[in-house]
Formats: C-alpha cells, sequence, structure tokens
C-alpha cells in the first residue's frame, strides 16, 4: 500500500512526490518539504523514489517488492497527482506514464529532461533550435533525446514548474509551447539567528575562528559546481586572511589538511550545523537553478558569496544580502570571502538582511502554498474542502 500523510480535509486529489534518489540532492528535499507541507494544509500526500538510501527507504521499496513504478501506478489507480521531481530515467518514466496518467505536474530542478541531456544548458548554441550532432559537449544522442522529450513532454501535457526566472526562460527556449510557472524553493526557515559563537563551539571551534565553507554534492568533483576550483580558491582566500578555517563539504571522505577540512556529504540537520557556526559560504558555480545550499546558509546566518550563476541572481540582492560575482571571477569571490572573515561585522549586517529577505521569499510553508496554488488551477476538485492558501 501507499505509504501516506493523511488529511481529513483534502482539496486537491492526492499527491505521490516522485524522486530519483531518496534523500540526498535539492530534488529529494523539495519533495519531502512539499509532501510535508501539504500535508498541514489538507492534502494527502505521500513519497516514492528509484534509488534507496536509508534503511525505512528499503523497507519501502521491500514492500513493493522491489518495483518502485507500482507505486506510481496505485496512486494513479487512486485518482492521485503525480508531482515528478527527478527520475534516473525521464524518457523511460514519461513512457510509462503516457497511457496512464493525466494528471502530472514537474518541477524542473535541472534541465536535463527537456534537452539532450545538458543539465544546465546555458551559452549553448542549440538551446533555441536543434542540437547540435555529435553535441560538442559530448553528451550522446542528443538530438534523438531532445526530440523524444519534446514529444513526450507534448503529449503527457504536465503543469510544468520551476524554481527560478531563469530556468523557466531556458525551458521555453528549450522546448517551445512548454508554459513553465515558477515556484521558487523553501526550506523550513528560523525565527531568529542562531548564536555564531555558541554555533562554533558545538563543531569544536574557537569563537574567534573565521570558517569559510564550501558544499557541493560530489566536493572537489562537483561539475557545474565548480568543484575543481575549490582548492585554488582556498588558497587566494588563505593567502588573504591567514586566520581562516576552511571546511570543503559534500565529498566521499574526512580529513585534514592544516586549517583545511574535508567532510563528506552532510544531511541538512548537520549542514545547517556547519552554516551556523560559518562566517562565509564561497559557493563558485557554473550554472545553477534555486540551489537550497544558499537558502540554507542564508537561513543560518552565514554570508554567502557566489557568482551570480542562473537562479543565484534571483536569491541574493548584491552588497544587500550577499556578495555576487561574474561568473568564472576565481581573484573576485575569493578577495569578497577574505573580506567578510576579516571584517566580519560586515558579514553580520549581510546575514541579518538575509535571514529577512529570505523569512519573507524562501520559507517552506510560503513554497507549499505557492505550489498548492498552482495544482489546484490545473487540478483541484470543484467540490469539497480547499485548501487554507
Amino acid at each position: 500500500m501507499l505509504e501516506t500523510r493523511a488529511s481529513s480535509t483534502p482539496a486537491l486529489p492526492g499527491v505521490l512526490h516522485h524522486s530519483f534518489l531518496e534523500r540526498r540532492g535539492g530534488a529529494a528535499r523539495v519533495a519531502d518539504l512539499l509532501c510535508a507541507g501539504m500535508q498541514c494544509q489538507g492534502v494527502e500526500t505521500a513519497r516514492s523514489f528509484e534509488i534507496v538510501q536509508s534503511e525505512a527507504g528499503q523497507r519501502w521499496m521491500d514492500d513493493w517488492h522491489g518495483d518502485w513504478f507500482a507505486a506510481l501506478e496505485a496512486a494513479i489507480r487512486r485518482g492521485w497527482l503525480l508531482h515528478l521531481h527527478g527520475s534516473g530515467d525521464w524518457l523511460g518514466l514519461l513512457e510509462r506514464l503516457l497511457p496512464l496518467a493525466s494528471k502530472v505536474c514537474i518541477t524542473f530542478h535541472d534541465m536535463r529532461l527537456a534537452t539532450g541531456g545538458c543539465v544546465f544548458p546555458t551559452d549553448c548554441p542549440g538551446l533555441d533550435r536543434a542540437c547540435a550532432d555529435p553535441c560538442p559537449r559530448g553528451l550522446p544522442d542528443t538530438a534523438a533525446r531532445r526530440q523524444h522529450a519534446a514529444a513526450l513532454l507534448h503529449r503527457l501535457q504536465p503543469l510544468a514548474l520551476c524554481p527560478s526566472q531563469w530556468g523557466c526562460d531556458l525551458l521555453r527556449q528549450a522546448i517551445p509551447g512548454l508554459a513553465p510557472r515558477l515556484a521558487p524553493n523553501g526550506i523550513p526557515w528560523p525565527a531568529a539567528l542562531p548564536d555564531k559563537r555558541a554555533a562554533k563551539q558545538a563543531i569544536g571551534l574557537s569563537p574567534a575562528a573565521r570558517l569559510a565553507v564550501f558544499v557541493a554534492h560530489g566536493g572537489e568533483a562537483a561539475g557545474v559546481k565548480a568543484g575543481d576550483t575549490w582548492l585554488r580558491l582556498w588558497d587566494r582566500i588563505k593567502q588573504a586572511a591567514p586566520q581562516a578555517v576552511g571546511y570543503l563539504i559534500g565529498g566521499t571522505a574526512h580529513s585534514r589538511q592544516g586549517d583545511l577540512v574535508r567532510w563528506p556529504y552532510l544531511e541538512s540537520e548537520a549542514l545547517s550545523r556547519m552554516f551556523a557556526a560559518a562566517d562565509c559560504l564561497v559557493y563558485p558555480s557554473w550554472a545553477d537553478n534555486h540551489p537550497l545550499t544558499v537558502l540554507e546558509a542564508m537561513a543560518q546566518g552565514c554570508p554567502v558569496t557566489a557568482w551570480a550563476a542562473g537562479g543565484i541572481a534571483e536569491m541574493v540582492i548584491p552588497d544587500a544580502t550577499g556578495k555576487l560575482l561574474p561568473v568564472g571571477d576565481l581573484d573576485g569571490l575569493a578577495r569578497e570571502a577574505a573580506a567578510l572573515l576579516t571584517h566580519p561585522s560586515h558579514g553580520r549586517q549581510l546575514a541579518m538582511a538575509a535571514h529577512r529577505a529570505g523569512l519573507r521569499h524562501f520559507a517552506a510553508d510560503g513554497m507549499t502554498r505557492a505550489v498548492l496554488r498552482l495544482l489546484a488551477q490545473q487540478f483541484g476538485q470543484e467540490s469539497g474542502n480547499k485548501p487554507n492558501l
């Protein structure tokens, strides 16, 4: 049976949130947050996924005899809406859904489905026309895959959501006729900033330490997130701010080399503790949609220094709620990060402004209400109770 979070006042048909990974990554996190948030708003919800990452997830998969698609079929039979956040085989998933599902929402956390395989096809000359074949980026069968994806999307006619205006614009270029709606990401937002001195002590740092954190799934091997620039950035920061301590978070193992510490992937709660203690998030990224990493830092009072890639420019107001540099500017990013580490009072001003702005625009309950409004417009029942939107 579907493992649901029941509600006594359903306003929509039930919603099954599906992601590729069970727990890790922004898409799974947003799926979890929406699943819980919609239940609080009076909508019955459930979760499904393709890759197990916990004992509870394995028990869920065992209940379906290893066939996660059976959970989607069960939801469809109940008249539920499918909200798709990710898949390891988007084309295969949509092909299987075509004869079965009439109520489908897709959140485009990246552009992979709408292109020949590019996660974020920025500056690609083929974005607004046919993909080059062979792809100059080395992706296989891009032209055929993109044409196939466009055909499936036109036939399925899903409600398309995207968390950034930048991403919405890319989608319109990639798939003419697709009409994505803007639905910014949100996370649980604390009412007040944490005590940074106490947060540093809680993770074993001196209150006087100046901590710069780098975060990406994959760590220094992260491609789109420019993980290969981290060490060069750290060297520049350390030279300008000798008191700095650096944490590189998201790799595969824990190690220490002087004031530089490598951490494996951290779950959101542990990562929040790191951000609460940090004096600066250093976030180079070649392209990004609406990264939760930036929101987690803002929520915990960690000033953000980032390249103004994609939707990041919609999250951070330059010199007001953080620091933005042109994409690829290593020297500028290192300089601004070092300045925040050596002048913590300025960092505190940015952190307070970012926290206030995020509470208004990027809180999880606001995200839930916005998505529910869009779902209700597309799929809401004409009778019955409506959620409190």
